[in-house]
Formats: C-alpha cells, sequence, structure tokens
C-alpha cells in the first residue's frame, strides 16, 4: 500500500536476483494494517486463477528460518485443499530457533482460535471454494472496519473462523488440516 521509491527499488533488485518476484501495490488513503491484513484474502480467488498453483498467504511480518517447499510437499498439505493453523489442543514442538520445547495451548477468544500468519490455499475445486468462501465473508466487513481505524485487530482470524465453522457445517468435502498436524 502507497509504495515508496525504495520499496520499489528492493522489488527491483529482488527481481533481478531471483527472477520473476512480483509486487502488488496500491495507493490508497487507507488504515494500512487493517486493509493489509484484510486484501490478501480478498484477492486470494485471484492469485489461485491467475498463477494456477497453490498459494501461501502470509502476515507481512512472517519470516522464514529456511525453505518452505517441504512443507508444501508433504503428503499431509497436498490431500488438503486448505492448510492453516488452529489452536484447537495443546500440542509440543520445538522451537525452530533455539531449539526449546514450545506448547501450544488452546485459545479462549473466538477470534484467536485461529492463526491467519499462515494460510495455504491449495490449487484444487475445493480450495478455490475455500478462497471464495474466505473473500466473500471478509468483504462482508471491511468497509465497516476501515470507517473505525484499529479496529479490524484480528479481522482475518475472525473471517477464517467463520469460514472453518461454515466448512465444518455445510461443506465437509472441503478438507481443511491444521499446519500443527
Amino acid at each position: 500500500i502507497n509504495p515508496t521509491d525504495d520499496t520499489i527499488a528492493r522489488h527491483a533488485a529482488l527481481n533481478a536476483r531471483f527472477g520473476n518476484v512480483s509486487l502488488s501495490a496500491e495507493r490508497l488513503e487507507v488504515e494500512k494494517t487493517t486493509y493489509y491484513a484484510c486484501v490478501r484474502f480478498l484477492r486470494a480467488p485471484t492469485f489461485l486463477r491467475m498463477l494456477g498453483c497453490d498459494v501461501l498467504l502470509t502476515d507481512i511480518d512472517v519470516t522464514y528460518p529456511r525453505d518452505p517447499a517441504p512443507f508444501l510437499d508433504d503428503p499431509r498439505v497436498q490431500e488438503a485443499d486448505a492448510v492453516m493453523r488452529f489452536y484447537d489442543k495443546v500440542r509440543v514442538a520445538r522451537s525452530t530457533m533455539r531449539g526449546d520445547l514450545v506448547y501450544r495451548y488452546p485459545r479462549i477468544l473466538p477470534w484467536s482460535h485461529v492463526n491467519a500468519a499462515c494460510l495455504v490455499l491449495r490449487n484444487t475445486a475445493n480450495g478455490m471454494e475455500f478462497a471464495d468462501l474466505v473473500r466473500d465473508e471478509m468483504a462482508r466487513h471491511l468497509d465497516e472496519l476501515m470507517k473505525y481505524p484499529g479496529s479490524g485487530w484480528w479481522a482475518d482470524q475472525n473471517a477464517l473462523l467463520a469460514v472453518y465453522r461454515t466448512i465444518k457445517r455445510d461443506r465437509p468435502h472441503v478438507r481443511v488440516v491444521n499446519v500443527e498436524d
């Protein structure tokens, strides 16, 4: 949103180094944090259609200490239509940075049951159905959120939770997998 000359120069450098690095930008007078958290979900079906491959959507501050390709190639991911993080039971994992044990507990507040930091949308008919549902859920609320700066915190998680509940209730053919599993 409203890229600076430095942002455009960094994109050019990345594209020169790695090739095929795309940048989409918009010039808008909006509350940027809420808009960014939401717009990736509004555009998700377009990404799937245009790219014709699986799409990994992340928060803007997500970094990968190693290549995410092995995760995306995991058979559990390949058998799903969408992959996201749920905090539905206690899990113990190793920290990727220091090797310490990390305990993940179920969350109390509804909007924190899911995490929007990592969402994989598979290039399947059901993956597109999931992406369409997320887009529609987000679109229902974004105009209202933009009227009140700072009110959109957790909007992305709320939309994902609403869609997940819809999938579980009405569309069991859409296979959603927990990244924690």
